[in-house]
């Protein structure tokens, strides 16, 4: 049986890591589910979408740069840590006090997922994370 995971111990596990892609496919879902339950009253569905829109653009970025198919500036994977600012803004315009912690609660989480984003492989992992996120989210029948 998968170990249920909070916010903090999702992220004692990921700051274990050496880098992203070593999280297995079990422990992201897990880690998912977890999330997404915890968050699921207290973090709206939108400004989890949001977060997760500006994940999925910046992977995409990152793979039609390596693909070739867009030229000027490089986009270099480990600006992924630029993403957190994102869940920070969202937090700060949360009035109400429990749902402001949580989203600070979240945000952390995420930092330290992008600190392991040090490749394409990371930013695929990171993704999938958000996804997870997201759909346990909804699963769990978050607002």
């Amino acid at each position: 049986m998968q170990q249920a995971y909070t916010l903090i111990k999702a992220k004692e596990e990921i700051s274990k890591l050496k880098k992203l892609e070593d999280l297995d496919g079990h422990k992201l879902v897990a880690i998912g589910r977890g999330i997404g339950e915890e968050i699921h009253s207290d973090v709206s569905a939108t400004q989890l979408y949001k977060f997760h829109e500006h994940i999925v653009r910046f992977a995409v970025k990152v793979e039609a740069q390596k693909a070739n198919l867009i030229s000027g500036k490089s986009v270099d994977v480990k600006d992924a840590k630029l993403l957190s600012y994102h869940l920070a803004y969202a937090a700060a315009r949360i009035k109400k006090e429990r749902e402001k912690e949580k989203m600070k609660e979240l945000a952390n989480f995420f930092d330290v997922a992008l600190d392991k984003v040090e490749t394409a492989n990371d930013l695929v992992r990171l993704r999938q994370l958000s996804e997870a996120i997201v759909a346990y989210h909804k699963y769990a029948g978050g607002r």
